[in-house]
């Protein structure tokens, strides 16, 4: 599944996130992708963030998909950087299914460890509304991040997927993302998801 994230213009910051996801189709049901991504700062400027990791695809039922997964992250500061290590688990469940359009849910819960501060723990609950059936499918979703010891903060997107046959797709969108502290951020993202193996027959 793409994950999108973008931003529109206010006197807020402005950014960028470049996502690359290539999936391995172990079975039918089990599927391993490899995820790499990186953000820029505030006006597009500079690189502070770039992370990946494994992340691996289990569906339990038609409607219903466990997820599970590792990031390792650097972030970069005007003076410094630091790695932090993310662990994550949750499950997506199809809420509503029709021939042209279809509505999910996802959940998460992750881990931060190793990181500048404590180890800290976020929930996800994310729901995304999307067509299907052509070559170009707009979606819209809304995320809502609890943060162990902050606040629950809200991200929420707006795109297109391009799907270019069975090599994979393209996407493009925009992502209002309120911050813990400090200012919220317009992010404009791209994913460029590639397929390595089919599912096996």
């Amino acid at each position: 599944m793409p994950v999108l994230t973008a931003t529109a213009a206010s006197a807020d910051r402005l950014e960028s996130l470049h996502i690359l996801n290539l999936e391995v189709n172990l079975t039918k049901r089990a599927m391993l992708q490899l995820h790499g991504r990186f953000r820029t700062d505030d006006r597009l400027r500079h690189v502070f963030q770039a992370r990946g990791g494994p992340l691996f695809y289990y569906q339990l039922a038609p409607r219903f998909t466990v997820i599970a997964g590792f990031y390792a992250i650097e972030q970069y500061t005007v003076d410094d950087s630091f790695n932090q290590h993310r662990l994550f688990a949750g499950g997506q469940a199809r809420v509503v299914e029709r021939k042209r359009w279809t509505l999910d849910h996802r959940f998460l819960f992750e881990r931060f460890v190793a990181g500048p501060t404590a180890d800290f723990s976020r929930v996800r609950n994310r729901l995304m509304l999307a067509t299907r059936g052509w070559r170009l499918n707009p979606y819209v979703s809304g995320e809502a991040l609890w943060v162990e010891r902050v606040r629950t903060i809200g991200r929420y997107t707006a795109g297109v997927q391009f799907r270019a046959g069975r090599l994979g797709m393209l996407s493009t969108g925009y992502e209002y993302r309120e911050a813990v502290r400090g200012a919220p951020s317009h992010v404009i993202a791209t994913t460029l998801q590639i397929v390595l193996r089919k599912p096996r027959e």
